[in-house]
Order: structure tokens, then C-alpha cells, then sequence
């Protein structure tokens, strides 16, 4: 057990952290606003192929299908494996394109994992 002394000096003891996530190199930039409706837009599929794009891409495309019957998508295998160390200066940095290329209105990323 402690002694008063000691868990007093305890609690008034002033200690350094470092903050986990560290510091902000860059503003925060404001999102796009949210899409009134998906049907008639065009859907691109990002994957940096850790979680069964084969699968999950699929079913998410039939699943949106049947709730906005003009939408239509870009396969995530036209864009090329995003995020992969080998290919971030090339595939990464070719994104703001390529979206305009295919005429791409949204995205899904990061849909499993």
C-alpha cells in the first residue's frame, strides 16, 4: 500500500507524452458534397486488393443495381492496384486523371478488411 505522501506525489506529478498520432502537415480540406441520387452516375471501384475485390465488388454493384437501376461502374481492375508501395507513383498519382478519364462521379474504396 502507498503512503499518503507518496500517492499525493503521485498525483500531482506532471509526466510527458507524445501524442500517438502526431502532428497535421497539411490543412484539412473540405469533402464534396453528398450525390442527390446514384442512378445515372458513374461508379468507380478502388482496391488495393487486400480484402476479395472479386468478391465484395460484385455483390456491391448488384446490390446498388437494384436500388438505381442507371447507375453504371468502372471495375476496380481498370484503375490498377491503388495503394501498393511498387506503384503509388504511378497509379496514385495518375488518379485525379484517370477519374476524369472514365468519367467518374464517385467512389468506393476501402469496402472490406
Amino acid at each position: 500500500m502507498l503512503s499518503r505522501s507518496l500517492e499525493k506525489d503521485l498525483l500531482l506529478s506532471t509526466y510527458e507524452v507524445v501524442y500517438p498520432l502526431g502532428l497535421t502537415s497539411q490543412p484539412p480540406k473540405a469533402i464534396s458534397s453528398r450525390l442527390n441520387t446514384l442512378n445515372g452516375k458513374t461508379i468507380g471501384e478502388l482496391s488495393n486488393h487486400q480484402f476479395q475485390s472479386a468478391l465484395t465488388f460484385p455483390l456491391i454493384e448488384k446490390l446498388l443495381t437494384k436500388r438505381f437501376p442507371d447507375i453504371r461502374f468502372v471495375s476496380y481492375e481498370k484503375f490498377g492496384h491503388i495503394d501498393h508501395p511498387n506503384h503509388e507513383s504511378n497509379v496514385n498519382q495518375a488518379l485525379p486523371e484517370t477519374l476524369k478519364k472514365w468519367g467518374i462521379d464517385a467512389v468506393i474504396s476501402g469496402n472490406g478488411g
